[in-house]
């Protein structure tokens, strides 16, 4: 290439090349070298059994002070305000109000985390660049929709349609972008050569046998039964929920329902990721790439339908399997409207005029010699007598989303915060610990001073795996798919909610970088094509995005909610439709793999294929046979000769050559 020859294949030798030029090789990584001696070791001894059976008591890849020191400046440092003043690690902290980038100048992550973990920062980086466009789209409907109900009814349908392309886009822009991060790092083939590494726990006896199929069905089964409990745990809360308003009772459920159920989403969310690995576990997968995926199913199909179920029941069940009933309607409008201190029996005019809307906007039927309303009702008389009046499922969707919401994101905060506390806590009791054995055997009473050497911090830093302090790539994606379901799926009930989630994001961000370069363990840097079976997991969670956004047009929100079932049905029908034929669209649109890195793919395929690897082989006229093929007969017969038939030979330029023995 440009007149200089292109080394294809050969030894590494780092002064391979000329003295006045570089190696033709590329940099020899220290990442490189990990992953040779940690393939080398597990080629002769599995580390992870010896961690089990307590012989040792962990591994790791030691980091070098000056590549944390440089990462900490490029990563975590505000230069601008560092070059001015520091005061109290001020340019850490204010590092939280700038917008992250997809890597460091010099690529210091994926040089010293591998490509995976930098994929995963690479994806949350760009996440929160988008949600930023989000969360100012969001601002302005939320606004837009407090004009008037004719403003709100478009803003409603328009954001849906927003949300749904916001998220094709996201999702197909990343896909692209990792395939050029792929296709520079050289990491289009890893997995195959790689990940062939056997899992520890892995058994090969167990294949094939009916035992393990059956194990891997029930592990399976597993998370359907889960959710069917979570299902009947929740009911449950809603039911003692309602008993308390229907008999006005000031009881716990009543004053504290919503909460209770956000505080049961996370605690089953926490209980599933115990049970999950076991889970995992059972079904015996040879390498760790598949025990991952397995475990990234299992934990996000569960977790993301806990975190739902409650928004979906309120949304689209509670109106069906939650009726207020009574003798009369007046009965049912007192019970329903308990609360509400502007209503009284005594006020005929708007009694009479809000059970007649209700009556009209079919929000009652009657049932066994009783009057019902159904479970979504008017939040107020006033409100039944106004054009799109709100109803109760409206408000407690809205409550409950930002509650949960906020929950999360503190949450999320609490356990990225507490590691940091924790390594900080511990090595002090030790070193304390230390310092008054030596000073008890100390004549004067005062031993000299102890401090952790570099290799000792390191080693009680938590490890990056799962259920451990110091995180993991699972859970680190399990959080950010939960909030992005939330976002996708209810984001149109309050469209503000996503300049917080934006915000939220950004300190997360800021957060798991502090803990992965200062709390966590150095981690092994493990390769990586992409972001693996996520992928997968949050296209998922576009498409049911779709539907749900749709059904809240349609059940919730006014007008559609008033219309006849037949419409309903058919409004679903075409704006799903629609919907989901603009998102195949804009698939098509912004392809998986941008065009110039196909080209450069094709490029390099080709070159492979026609370049000469080796000397062409030279064989002398002596050695050399027939140069025409076209006529030998491949079926021979046992003890049949190879030496030409004349037969055969007739009617080819070469029958009659000297030395055929034909005439």
């Amino acid at each position: 290439r440009n007149g200089k020859a292109v080394l294809a294949f050969g030894t590494y030798k780092r002064d391979l090349g000329p003295e006045d030029e570089p190696s033709p090789f590329g940099e020899f990584r220290v990442v490189d070298a990990i992953r040779i001696v940690e393939m080398q070791l597990n080629s002769w001894v599995s580390l992870e059994q010896l961690k089990k059976q307590g012989i040792i008591t962990k591994y790791f890849a030691v980091a070098q002070h000056e590549d944390v020191v440089k990462l900490h400046e490029e990563w975590l440092v505000n230069s601008r305000i560092a070059n001015w003043c520091d005061f109290l690690n001020l340019s850490v902290a204010t590092k939280i109000f700038v917008m992250p980038r997809e890597g460091t100048k010099q690529g210091l992550l994926r040089n010293f985390f591998g490509e995976e973990i930098t994929f995963f920062f690479r994806w949350h980086a760009f996440y929160t660049q988008m949600l930023c466009i989000l969360g100012v789209v969001g601002a302005g409907f939320h606004l837009a929709q407090n004009i008037n109900i004719e403003v709100r009814r478009v803003a409603q349908i328009v954001f849906t349609c927003i949300m749904v392309v916001w998220a094709t886009v996201f999702n197909q822009l990343f896909l692209n972008r990792m395939a050029r991060a792929r296709q520079e790092w050289g990491m289009q083939d890893f997995e195959s050569a790689y990940l062939s590494i056997d899992r520890a726990d892995y058994n090969f006896e167990l294949e094939g046998r009916v035992m393990q199929t059956c194990k891997r069905f029930l592990s399976y089964f597993m998370c359907f039964l889960f959710c069917l409990a979570f299902i009947g745990v929740i009911s449950v809360c809603e039911a003692k929920k309602k008993e308390e308003i229907e008999t006005e009772t000031d009881g716990y459920f009543r004053r504290y329902g919503s909460v209770v159920v956000v505080l049961m989403i996370k605690v089953w969310s926490i209980g599933w990721g115990y049970i999950a690995p076991l889970l995992a576990d059972m079904q015996n997968h040879r390498t760790e790439e598949r025990y991952n995926d397995s475990l990234t199913f299992m934990l996000a199909f569960v977790k993301v339908f806990v975190t739902l179920w409650n928004f979906v029941y309120v949304a689209f069940i509670k109106n069906w399997t939650s009726p207020t009933c009574g003798a009369t309607m007046e009965k049912v409008t007192q019970r329903i409207w308990n609360n509400f201190t502007g209503y009284t029996a005594a006020n005929r005019t708007l009694a009479e005029l809000a059970m007649a809307a209700l009556q009209e906007q079919r929000y009652t039927y009657e049932s066994n010699e009783h009057v019902c309303a159904y479970g979504c009702y008017p939040v107020s008389p006033y409100a039944v007598t106004q054009e799109g009046g709100e109803t109760n499922c409206y408000q407690i969707l809205r409550y409950e989303l930002v509650t949960f919401f906020f929950v999360h994101i503190v949450y999320t905060v609490i356990f990225l915060i507490f590691p940091m506390m924790k390594v900080k806590i511990d090595m002090w009791l030790e070193l304390r610990k230390v310092q008054s054995m030596d000073d008890e055997k100390c004549p004067g009473g005062r031993g000299p001073t102890k401090a952790y050497s570099w290799l000792q911090w390191q080693a009680k830093c938590p490890q990056y795996e799962y259920a451990s302090w110091g995180g993991s790539r699972v859970e680190d994606f399990l959080e950010c798919a939960i909030g992005y379901a939330l976002i996708t799926c209810f984001g149109i009930l309050f469209p503000s909610l996503c300049l917080f989630a934006f915000i939220g994001n950004m300190v997360e961000h800021r957060l798991l970088a502090y803990r992965m370069t200062h709390v966590t363990c150095r981690p092994f840097p493990r390769g990586a094509s992409g972001i693996g079976s996520w992928t997968q997991v949050f296209e998922y969670i576009s498409n049911i995005a779709v539907v749900v956004n749709v059904m809240l047009l349609v059940s919730v929100m006014y007008p559609i909610k008033s219309y006849d079932l037949k419409y309903k049905f058919l409004f679903f029908i075409v704006l799903e439709h629609a919907l989901l034929g603009v998102r195949a669209a804009l698939d098509q649109l912004i392809p998986d793999c941008p065009h110039d890195v196909k080209r450069i793919e094709d490029f390099n395929n080709h070159f492979i294929r026609t370049m000469v690897k080796f000397k062409e082989l030279h064989v002398r006229p002596e050695e050399q046979y027939w140069k025409e093929f076209g006529r030998v007969d491949l079926g021979l017969s046992p003890g049949e000769s190879l030496e030409p038939n004349c037969s055969d030979m007739q009617g080819t330029d070469w029958s009659d050559s000297e030395g055929s023995g034909c005439c």
